[in-house]
């Protein structure tokens, strides 16, 4: 799916207060899609389920549809395919005087060891939209 299949989509979105929602705000406006206004949700399960009950369509992060996470039958997942496909990165920062330096430390090296295959799309995504054309 491209950035530009999105014009004229109106998308479910996280209510005011989530930094992906303000993301997903960003992506609407490159693409020509709108809110939609009526629903919000409180989480990015929430916005699973409303989509999985036909209320809309909606943008997740790969991380909100990569196992642990149930996979639903009433989903259907398409990974955009542009050549700069929407992205976020994420930062930790702390003050050096930090009484949970050490702790913090051993957390950022933690997700540095992560597997770079952990934020690519799930294969079962990819395969499932070829299915479905």
């Amino acid at each position: 799916m491209a950035m530009a299949d999105l014009a004229d989509e109106r998308l479910l979105l996280l209510e005011d207060g989530h930094c992906l929602r303000d993301q997903a705000l960003d992506v609407c406006r490159l693409s020509g899609a709108s809110e939609k206004t009526e629903f919000q949700a409180t989480s990015l399960e929430t916005l699973r389920q409303m989509v999985a009950a036909g209320v809309g369509v909606t943008l997740l992060p790969t991380l909100a549809v990569k196992p642990p996470v149930a996979r639903s039958g009433d989903i259907r997942l398409l990974p955009f395919d542009d050549a700069r496909p929407p992205s976020r990165r994420i930062g930790m920062a702390w003050r050096r005087s930090s009484a949970r330096a050490d702790i913090l430390q051993r957390l950022a090296e933690v997700f540095r060891s992560l597997p770079p295959a952990l934020l690519a799309p799930p294969p079962a995504a990819v395969e499932q939209d070829a299915a479905n054309r």
